[in-house]
């Protein structure tokens, strides 16, 4: 199957002109009037005798400046030919982009997921200039069944498209990404054009460990099926990493209850763990905790000394809830 498109369809207007030249040449052809002069005799008989010559010329001059016109108008809409048979089959390009809490971190200046948003728009860019014919999706991994863009054909408007979609999500998500989620939609973005004979999906991603491996320590099963099943002849995953690559990975693993019950005017206990899941002991530092709700809510600070690697503390602490209801504690 081939597959011809142009960059600039909407300049196809121009294609008319032409015919430019054959008016002018029909034109020139009427406005000449027939006089009879003694004199041009022996000139219009060696006219004759080169007639044939001489209406060659003139085809062959109408069809260069006609050609002329038409090359002019192709330079500025750009046609694109693609087929399996040229070797530039049409690729369905499928952007993952991770939009978990973790992308927040600053990594420099700006944080992770700005550096994600910045990448995302290059390729957009890249792919644009690769030609029309393939098609663009991006999903992200916090909601992966509501892709952002889908199976947009690829155009001179691309870059500016993805541009626009970036523009409406200027944040990552509150919660935790699906990776395994978000790269099935990918496959079934690609399945779903059968037009194209490739899908080339890239994910951007921070590369946390938690998205990967499983509380067992062993690699995710869902996501491990994802990856098994891809198609090696259809089908390429690229991972982008993103962000530093900083051995320290303190976190707050747990926010947990000690008390069977939480009652109003009666002091609960709460246990906040802290792991650090880097490489080498964590630097000493503070744990900020937001008790409560609205604008009742109180903030009371922590110390939290080195931990070693692999090793999880646990910080506890008491708060009395005055008001019945439901009520927050934010590490």
């Amino acid at each position: 199957m081939i597959a011809f498109a142009f960059l600039n369809p909407a300049l196809l207007w121009l294609l008319p002109l032409v015919a430019v030249p054959i008016v002018i040449h029909l034109l020139n052809r009427r406005r000449y009037q027939r006089v009879k002069w003694a004199a041009m005799e022996f000139l219009l008989a060696a006219l004759r005798r080169n007639r044939r010559r001489l209406q060659m010329q003139q085809w062959l001059l109408l069809l260069l400046r006609a050609l002329a016109v038409l090359f002019l108008v192709l330079l500025v809409t750009r046609p694109q030919l693609g087929s399996s048979v040229f070797g530039t089959a049409r690729t369905h390009h499928v952007i993952c982009l991770d939009d978990s809490l973790s992308m927040r971190q600053r990594s420099g200046a700006r944080d992770v997921f700005a550096e994600a948003r910045d990448r995302l728009l290059a390729l957009g860019g890249r792919i644009a200039e690769e030609g029309s014919g393939h098609v663009l999706s991006i999903v992200t991994t916090d909601a992966p069944t509501r892709p952002v863009l889908a199976a947009q054909r690829v155009g001179v408007q691309t870059q500016a498209r993805v541009r626009e979609v970036l523009g409406g999500m200027p944040v990552a998500s509150d919660g935790s990404g699906d990776l395994a989620a978000a790269l099935r939609q990918a496959r079934e973005l690609g399945a779903s054009t059968p037009e194209c004979s490739r899908t080339e999906i890239t994910l951007l991603t921070d590369l946390r460990q938690v998205d990967w491996i499983g509380e067992d320590g062993r690699p995710r099963a869902d996501l491990l099926a994802v990856l098994r099943a891809l198609d090696p002849t259809k089908e390429r995953l690229r991972v982008v990493a993103l962000g530093g690559r900083d051995s320290e990975n303190l976190a707050v693993a747990a926010v947990r209850v000690r008390d069977r019950f939480v009652v109003a005017g009666v002091p609960a206990t709460f246990a906040i763990d802290v792991a650090n899941r880097g490489l080498s002991a964590s630097a000493p530092g503070e744990l900020t905790v937001r008790i409560g709700r609205g604008e009742q809510a109180t903030q009371r600070t922590f110390p939290v000394e080195p931990i070693a690697p692999g090793v999880t503390t646990t910080i506890t602490l008491q708060h009395t809830f005055r008001d019945p209801g439901d009520q927050g504690v934010v590490a």
